[in-house]
């Protein structure tokens, strides 16, 4: 990227450079070949614009035309363009920082399951591990539905979704790309066409049929690259539409990475929401699960086992997940269930 960027500084300045040049050498031709005598009876001027070589009407004739196109073209052109480029700044500016804030929010939803708190300034290798490891199908909590519960979606799907928004976002933008600076243009082109982020949709889609591979290991890469753009372009945002927003990280909503005593916390606030407060909540945790035991007055006693990705989950979340397999499995016997993630729920054996 860093390597393109370049390329279009360079051809703009070539491109600058010529337009000034042709227009500095036009208005010396144009004074130079004319036939008619210097206003201004100077021994230097007319060293300078005093000569006589063959054909002088016709250089004349092609500077003075290309004097006056460059006048055109300023009139014409250049200031409506320029007004036009001024009125629609301001709704450049801010869909351009909408876009990167949706792929900070993308890293944000990721950065939550890895351990670390400072994921932006992390070393591509450093990334990569990180985010390679955390699985995919953690759990996220989505808004309130139309039925009054809360519902969530896997982490996989929900990169997936916020990535088909963004290019649905950068989509909307394009019409307006001949306003944009060229290296804006090119970072949400290379976003758009990235073959990584378009070729491994249906690795998120699917992940929870791929029984080798369940975590963003293969997605880690892309998702590094999408860090890196979205830097980049709210930097150009910055310097050249002059947009004064902070870069977006206030988007990352903290670590879902928790101790044991706050996964207890969790699993006790959850039970008792789902239970009331008066039932008994003891939290065993194990090396690779966790043991939920829960007994209640007149109720049979209730034992319940969750792998260790349940870690991540807050108690607000687990809240929701008891509550939906209560409300949605009415026959299913519930005193002894095993959890998993992505959620499965089966009979835990003896």
């Amino acid at each position: 990227m860093n390597g393109s960027c370049n390329k279009n500084k360079c051809q703009k300045v070539a491109i600058k450079l010529a337009f000034w040049l042709t227009l500095a050498i036009s208005v010396w031709g144009m004074f130079a070949f004319s036939v008619e005598p210097l206003i201004i009876q100077n021994t230097l001027l007319a060293e300078i614009f005093a000569f006589d070589v063959p054909g002088e009407s016709i250089l004349f004739t092609i500077t003075t035309s290309i004097v006056v196109s460059y006048i055109f073209y300023f009139i014409v052109v250049y200031l409506p363009e320029k007004q036009k480029r001024e009125n629609i700044r301001p709704y450049l500016t801010q869909t351009v920082y909408t876009l990167t804030r949706e792929m900070s929010s993308i890293i944000g939803n990721v950065s939550r399951y890895a351990e670390t708190d400072n994921i932006y300034n992390l070393s591509k290798d450093e990334f990569i591990e990180l985010v390679g490891g955390i699985q995919a199908g953690a759990i996220l909590v989505q808004s309130q539905s139309q039925s009054n519960y809360e519902e969530y979606q896997y982490l996989n799907i929900s990169i997936l979704n916020d990535i088909n928004e963004l290019f649905k976002g950068i989509e909307t933008l394009e019409p307006y790309f001949i306003y944009l600076d060229t290296e804006i243009v090119s970072a949400l082109v290379e976003v758009r066409r990235s073959r990584d982020l378009i070729g491994h949709s249906k690795f998120l889609a699917n992940i929870h049929n791929n029984k080798r591979d369940k975590t963003l290991k293969c997605y880690a890469e892309p998702l590094f690259c999408l860090k890196q753009m979205s830097q980049v372009i709210h930097k150009a945002n910055k310097s050249i539409l002059k947009n004064d927003k902070k870069y977006p990280i206030n988007s990352l909503e903290g670590s879902h990475i928790f101790d044991d005593k706050k996964i207890i916390d969790n699993f006790l606030s959850a039970y008792k929401m789902q239970f009331g407060e008066k039932v008994d909540v003891t939290v065993d945790i194990k090396k690779s699960f966790i043991n939920v035991s829960c007994e209640a007055k007149g109720k049979l006693p209730v034992v319940h086992q969750f792998s260790n990705d349940f870690r991540t989950c807050t108690g607000h979340v687990i809240y929701l997940i008891i509550s939906k397999v209560w409300r949605d499995n009415l026959e299913l016997d519930k005193s002894k269930l095993k959890f998993s993630i992505p959620l499965e729920v089966e009979i835990l054996k003896e």
